[in-house]
């Protein structure tokens, strides 16, 4: 069997290679995942211990943060948290790019569905009580 190699120097090598690569990335990126779930999991145990309880509560709270901030770390280093990290930066771009109403327009429009609201109430109530109504004289009981 002919052995494949690409015309490229520096990309991916032969073919049997490169997924294996991809599969080893992701059990990497699935590992770190894992290990940031524990670190939180084990801070939360760790904070609520018998085995910590006679130290100061300020003690207890500083491990939690820096239980959570090394989760933090090995989280932005997966791929899951690149991705997570780029979703939140063009989420907050989107947001900057809104157009949110004044004061004034605010009130209306809170208004409007107050209104709308009220007679969506009293219509839905008519409608019950001609429905109810009809049913007592079919079934006799009115």
């Amino acid at each position: 069997m002919v052995e494949r190699r690409s015309p490229k120097p520096k990309v991916g090598g032969s073919r049997p290679s490169w997924p294996a690569i991809m599969r080893y990335i992701e059990m990497l990126d699935k590992l770190k995942n894992s290990l940031s779930i524990l670190c939180v999991v084990a801070s939360i145990y760790a904070f609520n211990s018998s085995f910590v309880a006679n130290y100061p509560v300020y003690f207890k709270l500083l491990t939690l943060l820096i239980f959570f901030v090394v989760a933090g770390f090995i989280f932005h280093s997966s791929s899951t948290g690149k991705t997570f990290k780029a979703y939140v930066l063009n989420s907050t771009s989107e947001v900057k790019k809104v157009v949110w109403p004044n004061k004034k327009e605010t009130s209306q429009m809170t208004l409007v569905v107050f209104v709308f609201v009220l007679l969506m109430g009293i219509f839905l109530w008519m409608i019950d009580s001609l429905l109810s109504w009809l049913i007592k004289i079919l079934l006799g009981d009115y």
